[in-house]
């Protein structure tokens, strides 16, 4: 057909959907105790976003994989998820500071650290040149001439 543009579905390998698993409730599949703190955290959620769930269909399962995913995992996981989410959007927020401020380009503070970082590299290898030559440190002043 002419005028019509259609692609086909790219398949991702090692990427299957899942099959619909036709249950009678929702962690049928899941311990007796950690479908119980998955319907724990569930209850939570639906609370929470209970007026959402009627305009966000999509809504529904993230809520219902994110009560699994949390009933499965222990809270020291859960601890070092959330320090990382945290020290990524801290990450985020400092970049944007700085976009703010106008401190890109060569006034970024890593540029800067790469700067001083190699120059630093450049001095150790003259240093190291120099002494394979038998010649004395680079003087660290220099002498003015005087007119």
């Amino acid at each position: 057909m002419i005028g019509q543009c259609y692609t086909a579905p790219v398949k991702i390998p090692h990427y299957a959907r899942q099959p619909r698993r036709y249950r009678k409730f929702l962690f049928d599949d899941l311990s007796p105790e950690v479908a119980h703190r998955a319907e724990g955290w569930f209850s939570e959620f639906y609370r929470c976003h209970r007026d959402e769930l009627a305009t966000k269909r999509w809504l529904y399962p993230v809520l219902i994989g994110q009560a699994r995913r949390l009933a499965m995992t222990t809270p020291e996981e859960r601890s070092q998820w959330a320090r990382r989410m945290r020290a990524k959007l801290g990450g985020l927020r400092v970049q944007q500071l700085y976009r703010e401020q106008g401190r890109t380009g060569a006034a970024h503070p890593a540029h800067k650290a790469a700067r001083v970082s190699a120059a630093r590299r450049r001095m150790r290898k003259e240093e190291k040149l120099r002494e394979a030559m038998g010649l004395p440190p680079k003087p660290r002043h220099k002498w003015l001439p005087i007119a």
